[in-house]
């Protein structure tokens, strides 16, 4: 952990998180001291885990609800089916538990809210099937120009209607030269992946005093868990793209909303080791 904690970082952190204490005094600690960054990494991550669902926290032996685990790749072959954007809101949705057929629809619906790019770029029956995939693919593996691909086609066709029901087509690109700025940083992703292999990014934000607790959860690959033990992926797109190009074995993921019916295997868990492992098992103590 750095010394210092940026100030940006702090301020986000005070806005209701740590009403308690007198803001401006943690505030210079945090920007000067070891003791101020300990102060904001307890007071922040108190503040999360206060915001979590804690609907798993019925069952026996609950999960962490920030619980990380390193999984391969292919472990998880589908997005999750839950209402698009999955990934809104979600500070409150960690540990929580959700009944019905959200993991076994076709497709997911979209909340009417919704203002970003249409889910097809990257949504389909099989995550190595989405437009996305299929253009990194093109591109990193068979050396495809970007503006070669279907992902750019698409996206330029976005940009250009004249009645754009859109905000942004593709994190917060709103031109053309905006989706080649985005294409540059996917390049340089993938290079740093398969030079340096792949890290989590609560190592990456540790190593970062402008970065905080929230920066960790909310760019960290993120799953459901479906009532069959199923890793469908909530976000994290692009990252996992690469690891599955790259052939990378294991990456980190942080577990969102899990079916009551895995719940019950967990349960059983406590009493018969399963037969295979699950990452979202290794914590459940066995033989109780």
């Amino acid at each position: 952990m750095t010394d210092g904690v940026g100030r940006r970082t702090v301020s986000d952190a005070l806005d209701g998180a740590v009403s308690g204490l007198a803001g401006r005094t943690l505030e210079q600690l945090a920007a000067k001291s070891q003791l101020g960054a300990k102060l904001y990494w307890t007071a922040s991550e108190r503040y999360y885990r206060s915001r979590c669902a804690g609907d798993a926290d019925a069952y026996p032996s609950p999960p962490d609800p920030f619980k990380l685990e390193w999984v391969d790749p292919d472990r998880i072959p589908r997005h999750t089916r839950r209402r698009y954007p999955p990934w809104k809101g979600r500070a409150r949705r960690f540990g929580e538990v959700r009944g019905g057929e959200w993991d076994r629809r076709d497709r997911p619906d979209v909340d009417p809210a919704y203002r970003g790019p249409p889910p097809e770029l990257f949504v389909a029956d099989r995550f190595e099937e989405s437009v996305l995939y299929r253009s990194s693919e093109a591109h990193f593996d068979r050396g495809v120009d970007w503006e070669e691909t279907p992902l750019f086609a698409d996206l330029k066709r976005l940009i250009r209607t004249d009645d754009r029901e859109y905000e942004y087509v593709w994190h917060g690109c709103r031109s053309v030269e905006d989706v080649r700025s985005r294409f540059r940083y996917l390049d340089g992703l993938y290079d740093a992946i398969r030079q340096d292999g792949f890290r989590s990014q609560w190592e990456m934000v540790l190593r970062d005093p402008e970065r905080g607790f929230r920066d960790w959860f909310e760019n960290e690959i993120t799953v459901d868990v479906g009532r069959d033990g199923e890793l469908l992926l909530v976000c994290g797109k692009h990252r996992l793209t690469i690891a599955k190009l790259l052939g990378v074995d294991r990456i980190p993921v942080l577990f969102l909303v899990r079916h009551p019916e895995w719940m019950a295997r967990r349960r059983e868990a406590l009493r018969t080791p399963p037969a295979a492992d699950h990452p979202d098992l290794r914590d459940v103590p066995t033989g109780a």
